[in-house]
């Protein structure tokens, strides 16, 4: 199973989960980021995520993601992206 984690509450992101659920079995969502705390749980409980993290570097240096969803501004995806690649995160990047 595949810890994922997301960059982006939009509604970009919700369509990719959903479109996860279809895999619940090669899929886990075990983070959420978010720059503000509440908006990150309340999108990521209706995943059964509650782990909201709001710090960008806490959640490229986490053992436990193996892979980040980045739905982020377009303006974000460059910096964002090479970030969790620099720490062995698997990356798929909304319009890269």
């Amino acid at each position: 199973m595949i810890k994922l984690a997301t960059i982006g509450t939009s509604w970009i992101t919700e369509a990719f989960l959903l479109g996860c659920e279809l895999l619940k079995d090669k899929f886990e969502l075990s983070a959420v980021y978010s720059r503000n705390y509440e908006k990150g749980l309340e999108f990521g409980e209706k995943f059964g995520c509650e782990r909201v993290v709001c710090d960008l570097e806490k959640l490229a240096s986490d053992p436990e993601i193996e892979a980040v969803y980045i739905a982020s501004p377009n303006a974000f995806h460059y910096t964002q992206s090479k970030l969790m690649l620099k720490n062995k995160k698997h990356v798929l990047c909304e319009k890269p």
